[in-house]
C-alpha cells in the first residue's frame, strides 16, 4: 500500500484515440460522466481540481503536469 510520500499511479486501457480521450477528461461535464456527481477542473499547471464523487465529500486537488494527448497528473486530497 502506498504511503503519502509514495504516487499512487492509475493506468486504465481504452479502445479509443488518445487525443478523443484526453479531450473527454478534461472537461468537465464529462468527467462526471466518468467519476463523481459535480466535477471542476481547470485543465494547465497549477489548475484547480475539485470533484465531488457522491454529494458528501469532495476531492481536492491542483493540476501538477498537463501532455496533451497522453498525460494528466494531478494530485488528489
Amino acid at each position: 500500500m502506498p504511503t503519502t510520500d509514495e504516487p499512487l499511479i492509475k493506468t486504465i486501457n481504452i479502445a479509443a484515440p488518445c487525443e478523443y480521450v484526453f479531450d473527454f477528461i478534461v472537461q468537465p461535464g464529462n468527467m462526471v460522466r466518468w467519476i463523481g456527481v459535480d466535477a471542476y477542473l481547470d485543465p494547465k499547471p497549477g489548475g484547480v481540481v475539485r470533484i465531488d464523487p457522491n454529494g458528501r465529500d469532495v476531492i481536492r486537488g491542483v493540476v501538477l503536469e498537463i501532455v496533451r494527448p497522453t498525460r494528466i497528473a494531478f494530485t488528489w486530497d
